[in-house]
């Protein structure tokens, strides 16, 4: 598993995310814009239950609160490509900006791709800007541009209220507001009205892991935001994450990163 966590509860307005390769991470929401640019290589992605192959010079806007993933085809072909992947991720709270917190509010996509004849050099250059530019605020400025003209690309579709949620955004939905308490199975069937035969499978067969270590890897995450942004006792944060005992905060959080809280503190003030 990455190091870098695949979900997170984001305080910052902007945050900026250079990857090297292909990567996977399992399927997570938040309330932000993201976009995800791609340098070179190529990555996959679903978003939204659509499967797309994001190619050199190409991108994808995903709304808030949209249930997207990245994965990963291991096959001796694509591997020569992967390799190779060199994208940014940036994630954004659009709504600090009105005129973008009406627009997604109101408006969605059929599709999320933005193809590299789409995207002009001075887009190209604003993408390379991004994570050269260590200024949060131009950083910020850039992806006002970037956002704009992305919109400007797709094909804006009025919000259809009346539009079926999806069973796996309910489930995501709800860990992400109620990881602290005693989740089961069992939770999620009652709270959902969803078959509990069916949330697992869902967990199986669309989410890619078990209900388990979904919520053991959620928690772990959070764990570690708190870690890095906070001198509350670990004893603290494990029950700020959800976690029953410290003794089983310890062994998620190792299984999850190879190293435990205490030691990721440590090499943090070491840093």
């Amino acid at each position: 598993m990455s190091n870098e966590p695949y979900y997170e509860l984001n305080t910052k307005d902007i945050r900026i995310i250079h990857n090297k390769r292909e990567v996977k991470f399992l399927p997570h929401i938040h309330n932000s814009v993201e976009i995800i640019y791609l340098f070179s290589g190529i990555q996959h992605l679903i978003i939204n239950e659509q499967t797309y192959i994001l190619n050199t010079g190409e991108a994808v806007l995903i709304p808030p609160g949209y249930v997207h993933s990245c994965f990963r085809i291991d096959s001796e072909e694509n591997n020569k490509y992967n390799k190779n992947a060199e994208f940014v991720s940036i994630i954004f709270k659009s709504q600090r900006i009105q005129e973008f917190k009406e627009f997604f509010d109101n408006y969605t996509f059929n599709q999320y791709k933005i193809y590299k004849n789409q995207i002009d050099d001075f887009m190209s250059q604003i993408f390379k800007y991004m994570i050269e530019d260590f200024s949060e605020i131009r950083q910020f400025f850039y992806c006002t541009i970037a956002v704009k003209k992305l919109i400007n690309q797709l094909e804006p579709i009025p919000i259809n209220n009346n539009i079926k949620i999806s069973n796996e955004y309910k489930i995501i939905s709800y860990i992400e507001e109620h990881y602290r308490e005693n989740i089961t199975l069992d939770t999620l069937s009652k709270e959902l009205y969803i078959n509990k035969f069916t949330v697992s499978k869902i967990f199986s067969e669309q989410i890619g892991v078990n209900f388990r270590t979904y919520l053991g890897i959620i928690r772990s995450n959070i764990a570690a935001k708190l870690i890095r942004s906070t001198n509350d006792s670990l004893e603290n944060i494990s029950t700020m994450s959800g976690f029953s005992s410290v003794r089983t905060f310890d062994r998620t959080f190792y299984n999850n990163f190879r190293i435990t809280p205490r030691e990721y503190r440590k090499k943090l003030i070491i840093k």
